[in-house]
């Protein structure tokens, strides 16, 4: 029975087998088309990309597919009909970012091994084994005078991001990585993840306390986009960024904003008078000298005999021709034909502040990161950045100069354009001015450094004796009898009227004692 019931069985086996046959003939047949159809109907041009030659590296970005692996290359790859942008590499290689204790890694060991170059433990972010920090990219990036940032479309308290700006032993301690950014140095920061930063267990806001460090802190992609420069930290979500075909193309915009350079150029009084141009226009069109792209922040040094950086510019064009160039014949000292060539292109630059200020002149420059004294145009290091940050800001009025009609015109929009005779507002008088006075308040006699120290040296505002609206084409400004130094609170009782007149230094002076008894 055995014997014969094992026959049939086989037999109704073979019978099966025998049955399914052609059917399955041609299911391996699709399924044979089917692993060699390309999955992509209309697949992306890869253009080929000749690699520069002679040129020195001006950017690294290092761009991290979080959790891709060798079959997530090959997939994109055999989707694409064999082509990818990693083809134009110039050189590839491997990686090895397993960690110190698991078989399989995480993007807390993984990250902290491409941010750190050593191996570390399971869930253990930015720290050996041992639990001790590691310097990253970030750091060494920063030790070495460069500036470096981050820009992610997940929240930033996610491992990979957190690897290059945190610490800690377990990256589900979400609320102390971010903590860990108010230290990182980095100079650009752009993520989601702001339900971490703020409304904390600990009672910390952490987005206050990026702004004591010196950040501009944006809460949108388009708040960050209006940022010029300086340092940014960008959280637009309450945790990820939108899906790719939500957000369109942020990434790609926020990590070339992240690399937008600024740029310092100098200028020649002796040869065209810069001060007299950005007196009279908002916009000056400037020799090409450089790789300038529209958003990039210019800095203008003026050499002897001020030498210190005294604008900060915004390019908004560039490949201007000189028949579509503005008119500025009338600022050349020496005939502009000698330096401006038939064949220049020019970069429309927008004045953004103008600075009159000591600890932006050469040998303060020197202390802060420059090498020598700018001759052509020179790219800014994140020292001297840093520097510069601390003096000027972006506004289109010179906080030394609080004078009625730029009062009228800020606070109520009245007037579009001020003009002021050219001798009105040249740093020479105010020096001039400074160095007959000296220092102290003409009125109230406060001095601030006395008051405040090292960071109140040289602090004071100059005063026109001759208010600015009585000023006629002839005027021409005499420091010793024109001007006066006065401090901030001062300078603003002078422009404020007292039935309908503007009080003199005098009788400021008798408003201050009268209000002391």
């Amino acid at each position: 029975m055995n014997k014969h019931w094992i026959k049939l069985g086989m037999a109704a086996l073979l019978l099966g087998s025998m049955q399914v046959s052609q059917p399955m003939q041609a299911q391996e047949v699709a399924r044979e088309a089917k692993l060699h159809t390309y999955v992509m109907e209309n697949p992306y041009d890869v253009p080929e990309i000749q690699a520069p030659k002679g040129k020195k590296v001006k950017n690294v970005v290092l761009m991290i597919g979080d959790g891709m692996s060798l079959m997530h290359v090959y997939s994109a790859w055999t989707a694409n009909r064999g082509k990818l942008y990693l083809d134009n590499s110039q050189a590839v290689g491997l990686s090895k970012t397993y960690c110190a204790d698991k078989l399989i890694t995480d993007s807390g060991a993984g990250g902290t091994a491409i941010a750190t170059g050593q191996k570390t433990k399971y869930h253990y972010v930015g720290v050996d084994p041992q639990g001790n920090e590691l310097p990253s990219l970030i750091t060494l990036s920063k030790a070495k005078g460069m500036s470096a940032g981050i820009a992610v479309t997940c929240r930033l308290w996610d491992a990979t991001p957190a690897d290059f700006c945190c610490h800690n032993v377990d990256r589900d301690d979400e609320f102390d990585l971010v903590a860990d950014y108010v230290e990182c140095g980095a100079d650009y920061v752009v993520g989601g993840g702001a339900e971490k930063f703020e409304n904390r267990p600990d009672g910390r806001n952490i987005f206050q306390e990026l702004e004591a460090k010196g950040y501009q802190v944006a809460r949108s992609w388009e708040e960050a986009q209006a940022l010029k420069d300086g340092k940014i930290f960008a959280v637009t979500d309450k945790r990820d960024t939108p899906v790719p075909a939500e957000r369109g193309d942020r990434l790609a915009q926020s990590a070339l904003k992240g690399i937008m350079t600024n740029w310092l150029i100098s200028a020649n009084p002796q040869k065209y008078d810069v001060i007299a141009a950005y007196q009279k226009y908002e916009l000056i069109d400037w020799t090409q000298s450089a790789k300038f792209q529209v958003g990039d922040i210019v800095y203008i040094y003026v050499s002897k005999p001020l030498q210190k950086i005294m604008f900060k510019t915004e390019v908004l064009a560039t490949d201007i021709e000189l028949t579509d160039s503005f008119d500025d014949f009338e600022f050349w000292i020496v005939n502009p034909k000698l330096h401006v060539k038939d064949n220049k292109k020019f970069a429309r630059l927008k004045k953004l502040d103008f600075v009159d200020n000591d600890n932006l002149s050469l040998e303060q420059l020197l202390k802060h990161g420059l090498n020598k004294a700018p001759q052509g145009p020179v790219k800014i290091v994140a020292q001297l950045q840093q520097h510069l940050d601390a003096h000027f800001k972006t506004t289109i009025y010179d906080p030394n100069e609080i004078d009625k009609d730029i009062v009228d015109s800020i606070l109520e929009g009245a007037k579009q354009q001020v003009t002021v005779n050219r001798y009105e507002r040249n740093p020479i008088a105010r020096r001039q001015c400074l160095e007959l006075h000296g220092y102290n308040c003409f009125v109230c006699e406060m001095n601030f450094e006395k008051t405040y120290g090292e960071i109140g040296k040289e602090f004071i505002h100059v005063h026109h004796l001759v208010p600015l609206h009585e000023i006629n084409q002839k005027y021409e400004v005499n420091p010793e009898t024109d001007l006066i130094p006065v401090c901030p609170n001062c300078h603003a009782m002078l422009h404020r009227q007292v039935d309908g007149k503007y009080l003199n230094t005098a009788e400021l002076k008798k408003l201050i004692q009268l209000n002391k008894r």
